[in-house]
């Protein structure tokens, strides 16, 4: 039986995102690497909290996660005009 762990990642965007063409974006990738679900709120557009659903003995690599994230905004088009800050 696997356990169920919880990472939580925050960003402050230095641009505007659409919170549902970001997830379009998302998911395009999502498919391709298999990673686990994620859940985005994205607060007045340009903060984003994130909570992945990974696993205790698996979570998902913070600099892996970062880079894919920062992919879906190049997908998206805001990317590299959309500065991203780490909190």
């Amino acid at each position: 039986q696997m356990r169920c762990a919880m990472q939580i990642f925050q960003a402050n965007l230095s641009a505007t995102v659409d919170p549902k063409c970001f997830l379009k974006a998302w998911e395009i990738d999502a498919k391709l690497n298999g990673s686990p679900m994620v859940d985005f709120d994205f607060q007045a557009s340009q903060r984003v909290v994130v909570r992945v659903h990974s696993t205790a003995t698996n979570p998902w690599d913070e600099a892996n996660f970062k880079k894919v994230f920062a992919l879906a905004l190049h997908r998206l088009g805001v990317a590299p005009q959309c500065e991203i800050t780490w909190l």
